[in-house]
């Protein structure tokens, strides 16, 4: 009797201990997407693009990609709606997905996307979602995963980078999924954060820009240009001071812009930078200058180079630990501190 008791307690063991490990060991899809799609002609027609990585050490078998689009539409009867349509691929399935993968969809007279621009595309708020799913070679596990694209991560009339470099050493094809990293830029106009004061009865200048010392002190090691365009206190900015920023945000390469700026005005800047497509554009600044020990810049700077390398394009704000969108948020004087509206 002790011996089956044994058995089954051994047994019982094994068999929990292998369903739990079955239940909650999930695996994880490494498959990197595109930061972007792109439309341009393939072999004479015209051919919205995207591009798929395995970065797994393994093969992933059978692999099947699926294309939809989300956007508005009014229907007759003047009802507004959000629809889902499907894009064929030109190959939806891939037997042996282990480097990369260019997806395509071919935009011709049978497709939805035959008459729309990037002006239609925006109008009704499209939204690209690529769906990748296959079969681990190691393990026999599913692996799902999916990537979505806004109306301004589409670049028109533009190409990907390639992948694959050979090597000088081996003089074989390696990939170079990182080699083209996010292109991000700093614009710096004054305001609090550059604050450099003289006494204790409040005189100040607007003193040169303090945002290399903090990515300095914080370790950043991504090459970030910073580009000083004004020296002013926010409340002294005028209308040419702000199409001046716009400009120079529209006017540069990088898609992820941050804009030091005064606390007082921030949000009429950041609502005179909208509408420039394809560009997360994000202010910032410091109720106490950047000098100071409690000063909460460094804080505010950080949060903004994070949000500005994940958020979809737009105008937002970083202050007080959160983000806000430009056009739903004020600052709170009396308070001294921002809020949503």
């Amino acid at each position: 009797v002790a011996m089956i008791e044994i058995f089954v307690g051994l047994m019982s063991l094994a068999l929990i201990t292998g369903l739990m490990f079955a239940r909650f060991s999930r695996p994880y899809a490494r498959f990197l997407f595109s930061k972007n799609g792109v439309v341009r002609p393939i072999a004479g027609k015209t051919t919205l693009i995207f591009r798929a990585v395995n970065e797994r050490q393994n093969v992933v078998q059978d692999a099947t990609a699926r294309l939809h689009m989300l956007r508005d539409e009014i229907t007759e009867e003047g009802y507004r709606i959000r629809r889902i349509v499907d894009l064929p691929l030109v190959r939806s399935q891939h037997p042996v997905f282990a480097l990369g993968w260019t997806l395509m969809h071919l935009i011709d007279d049978a497709s939805p996307l035959r008459s729309e621009t990037a002006e239609s595309l925006s109008k009704s708020k499209a939204v690209f979602i690529l769906s990748l799913s296959g079969t681990d070679e190691n393990t026999g596990q599913i692996l799902m995963a999916r990537g979505a694209y806004f109306c301004a991560d589409i670049r028109w009339n533009s190409t990907f980078h390639d992948i694959l470099e050979e090597s000088s050493r081996s003089r074989t094809q390696i990939p170079t999924y990182n080699a083209h990293p996010m292109q991000i830029a700093i614009f710096t106009t004054g305001g609090t954060i550059d604050k450099v004061y003289f006494d204790a009865k409040g005189g100040y200048e607007v003193g040169a820009p303090m945002v290399r010392q903090i990515l300095d002190q914080a370790r950043v090691t991504a090459e970030i240009p910073i580009i000083e365009l004004l020296r002013k206190d926010s409340l002294e900015m005028t209308s040419a001071d702000r199409i001046a920023v716009r400009d120079a945000v529209a006017a540069s390469e990088a898609s992820r812009i941050i804009v030091t700026h005064g606390t007082d005005t921030m949000v009429e800047t950041a609502r005179e930078l909208q509408g420039l497509p394809g560009k997360t554009i994000i202010l910032t600044g410091a109720l106490q200058p950047a000098r100071f020990a409690d000063s909460d810049a460094a804080f505010n700077l950080g949060l903004a180079v994070g949000a500005v390398q994940v958020l979809p394009p737009g105008v937002y704000i970083t202050a007080n630990g959160q983000v806000f969108p430009a056009n739903s948020v004020r600052k709170n004087v009396a308070l001294n501190r921002f809020e949503s509206v």
